[in-house]
């Protein structure tokens, strides 16, 4: 029997590949638009669970994106993007653990490919609302400073990497027929979202 979370990375995997194809097969377009963009804002990440008495203790970051993709016609776009949203910061219960490894946490990388789409989009708007459905890729790693000897006391955390449903929502405003700037909250898992402001243009 195929656990849920096997299931939802083999859904998510089918929907990724789809994505995929479909700006390409609308690349002959005249009215398609590659576009490229980047982005900083605020991440908020809180890891699940505890261990060895660590547990989630800052759960804000600073992160920034980078994208590229494919408006295909004036409803529909496709983006591949990469982000660094920071680290989830950890402590100890014990206080003089947390003296001892005072920068202990979980950094959170992310790729993902989602679909966008502008509803209410027309020629003329000049601002635009849409939204930001996909699948993302979600690499955790564990940031110690300590050197291995007291293991024990440390997070019990293994380097990990998963596939999760990405959704947003977003207000892109025009800045002149080649430059935009967008304004972004997406969510990638249940303890990875991210708001952002972005600058971006077409090629």
């Amino acid at each position: 029997m195929i656990s849920s979370k096997k299931l939802q990375g083999l859904t998510g995997g089918f929907l990724l590949l789809t994505f995929m194809f479909v700006p390409l097969k609308a690349y002959g377009d005249a009215a398609s638009k590659w576009y490229w963009g980047v982005g900083y804002g605020v991440s908020d990440l809180e890891p699940e669970g505890e261990s060895a008495g660590w547990s989630a203790s800052d759960s804000s970051d600073n992160g920034f994106k980078l994208y590229a993709g494919l408006d295909i016609n004036s409803h529909w776009g496709f983006d591949i993007s990469y982000y660094d949203l920071g680290t989830a910061g950890l402590a100890n219960e014990d206080p003089a653990l947390n003296q001892q490894y005072p920068n202990e946490g979980i950094n959170y990388r992310v790729i993902s490919g989602v679909m966008n789409y502008f509803p209410w989009s027309q020629e003329d708007n000049d601002i635009d609302i849409y939204g930001k459905l996909g699948v993302s890729a979600i690499r955790n790693t564990a940031n110690t400073a300590a050197d291995g000897t007291n293991n024990m006391f440390l997070p019990s955390y293994e380097e990990e990497t998963s596939l999760q449903f990405a959704f947003g929502l977003g207000l892109k405003w025009d800045l002149g027929e080649n430059l935009f700037m967008r304004a972004e909250v997406e969510s990638f898992a249940s303890d990875a979202h991210f708001y952002s402001l972005q600058f971006g243009g077409y090629f």
